[in-house]
């Protein structure tokens, strides 16, 4: 019997290989250093508010805050305490992607 290969399933072959690829990088590589990485800098907004809780970066870091407690609440799949008090605003962000409160 004739066998035809066609660039297409070489193609696909390929693909299908760097895309596990990919995604086993992604768990066992980059997942964790993710999380150490937004970890470490949620620790270090505490520390730096009561420096500044009355300068100029106030309002940024409460942002900080924010968005660090929604990058590592959908990270973890589940709210994660946010350190200013904008657990509200937290809330109602992962309620749009579909991530129940946990707190």
């Amino acid at each position: 019997m004739p066998v035809f290969v066609s660039a297409d399933s070489v193609l696909h072959a390929w693909h299908f290989s760097y895309a596990h690829m990919l995604s086993e990088l992604e768990e066992t590589q980059l997942a964790p250093v993710l999380s150490s990485v937004l970890d470490g800098m949620a620790a270090k907004l505490l520390p730096r508010f009561r420096l500044d809780s009355q300068g100029p970066l106030r309002l940024s870091l409460q942002d900080a805050d924010y968005f660090l407690a929604v990058g590592r609440s959908l990270f973890t799949g589940s709210q994660v305490a946010s350190s200013f008090g904008s657990g509200p605003a937290v809330t109602r962000t992962l309620t749009r992607f579909g991530i129940t409160s946990n707190t």
